[in-house]
């Protein structure tokens, strides 16, 4: 099931707060890839000394509070939001400097 429709598509950074570890990222990945979402980007920050993570992605939509709605399903995620991403922008916003590992990760 795509979600596209006959509104115009934009580009949302979804900002999403989970428990630390890899479960909610492969059902992030698991949504994404049965509902033939289309991800521009995404980074994760972890910290270590909370337990925690976050996870910023950019995605190409139509419909922002459904996809908002699908990550809230996740059992891992602690919190979830969204902005309108700057299309001009190749890249995700900057997220504040944090003392944690950061990964990278784009569609090729």
């Amino acid at each position: 099931m795509k979600f596209m429709d006959s509104r115009k598509n934009e580009e949302y950074s979804y900002y999403i707060a989970s428990e630390d570890g890899p479960s909610s990222i492969l059902r992030l990945i698991g949504i994404l890839s049965r509902k033939s979402i289309d991800w521009k980007d995404w980074r994760l920050w972890r910290n270590k000394e909370n337990n925690s993570q976050d996870i910023i992605i950019t995605i190409h939509t139509g419909q922002p509070e459904k996809i908002l709605n699908l990550f809230r399903t996740i059992p891992e995620i602690t919190g979830v939001h969204y902005v309108e991403s700057d299309s001009k922008s190749e890249t995700i916003p900057k997220h504040p400097t944090r003392e944690a590992d950061e990964l990278t990760v784009s569609a090729p």
